[in-house]
């Protein structure tokens, strides 16, 4: 016989807060990535475009953590002409600095052979661990109790630059995070990177390595990744920029539901918020007024992991 799987009900009060992101940029600031590092800051504003409810702020730190003269060592770096590192939606030109703090003069200087260059061995991974440790320090104010931890890693090879045993994990980085902020903190990594299997980009990028270790960050914590070999970023940071803002405007259920059961109800009554079903979670396009509470009925996948 079949199994009855009964009907289920979850209830949600809308916060009085608009969700918060903290936004960790690890630019690979290795001599071969000026090209890619320009067409990420030209496009910043295809991701930002989606967090303008979002109450987000942004930290670049780099994947130098070799102690060189260039070793970020999960410091946020300073944003351009300024001695702030944390930039958020209410500073005036956030986009300008942005490209010009993410374009890194290092990393000019030693493509264009005027300056020695930062080290070879990326490791973006490390570098986010070494911020995340550094959350009550030179990095203090970054890490909000509650918001969620986007990390987006734009690099053209993998963690050590090909990826060896000794190399920091994706796991390694998580559960850091859990015994750094607990398991309240929703983390999640995203990269512009030489996509696993994509040969032609790999052939392309003439120095790089296929991103397995950020694209198992993306994998484990329900990221994406893009192409770092776009011609135009645009497209991808778009697509991360979309998911962020779907992670803060979401309630998340306890199963995952099939897709056709769900029921979603407002008290006080609602008109014109609109929303869509994607794993676990409902996303508002516009999500309800503050105080709104919000009833789901659905029934869960069968067998459905917890």
């Amino acid at each position: 016989g079949g199994i009855t799987v009964e009907k289920t009900t979850e209830e949600f009060t809308q916060s009085d807060t608009e969700g918060k992101t903290d936004i960790l940029v690890v630019v690979d600031n290795s001599g071969s990535m000026f090209p890619n590092q320009e067409k990420m800051g030209q496009r910043i504003r295809s991701f930002l475009s989606h967090l303008s409810n979002v109450d987000w702020q942004m930290g670049i730190t780099t994947t130098d953590v070799s102690g060189g003269i260039f070793s970020t060592n999960g410091d946020l770096v300073p944003f351009n002409g300024s001695s702030n590192k944390i930039l958020t939606k209410h500073d005036n030109n956030y986009e300008t600095s942005f490209l010009n703090t993410v374009t890194r003069t290092e990393t000019f200087n030693c493509q264009s052979g005027t300056g020695s260059c930062p080290s070879k061995d990326e490791q973006p991974l490390l570098a986010t661990l070494m911020a995340m440790q550094k959350a009550d320090t030179s990095n203090a104010g970054f890490f909000r109790d509650d918001a969620s931890l986007a990390i987006v890693v734009l690099s053209d090879e993998d963690e050590l630059s090909d990826g060896p045993a000794n190399a920091t994990k994706a796991q390694d980085v998580l559960d850091y995070a859990k015994s750094r902020f607990g398991d309240n903190k929703e983390v999640r990594g995203y990269g512009i990177i030489i996509e696993p299997g994509d040969q032609t980009c790999f052939d392309e990028e003439v120095y790089g390595q296929f991103g397995n270790h950020v694209a198992d960050l993306a994998n484990i914590t329900s990221g994406i990744t893009g192409s770092i070999c776009s011609e135009d970023y645009g497209q991808p940071l778009s697509r991360i920029g979309q998911q962020i803002r779907e992670l803060v405007d979401s309630v998340e259920l306890e199963k995952t539901p099939i897709q056709d059961t769900v029921e979603v109800s407002f008290d006080p009554p609602q008109s014109g918020v609109n929303w869509s079903v994607k794993n676990k979670r409902i996303v508002f396009d516009n999500p309800p007024p503050v105080g709104t509470k919000i009833k789901v009925d659905y029934t869960p996948k069968p067998n459905a992991e917890d």
